[in-house]
């Protein structure tokens, strides 16, 4: 995870390194933060399927999908 105020974008603070996706929130040292977060995840996939899908769970705001530098997307959240 890396963070990064509005003023600053796009260069974000070194990476923080968490076990889990979780919200910030709930961090006591982040519960106040306000700008943008950026998650980021590697892993292996040994069978590509055609058709996937990708559970973001609640996302407030944006978010924006990439995978090998490639942009897959980006959702606007209605909440």
């Amino acid at each position: 995870m890396a963070l990064q105020i509005n003023s600053k974008y796009p260069h974000f603070s070194p990476i923080i390194k968490l076990k889990e996706l979780q919200d910030i929130s709930k961090i006591d040292e982040y519960a106040a933060f306000s700008g943008t977060i950026r998650y980021e995840v590697t892993f292996d996939m040994k069978d590509i399927p055609d058709n996937a899908v990708l559970n973001l769970g609640n996302v407030y705001e944006v978010a924006e999908v990439w995978s090998n530098d490639s942009h897959l997307g980006a959702k606007i959240s209605p909440q």
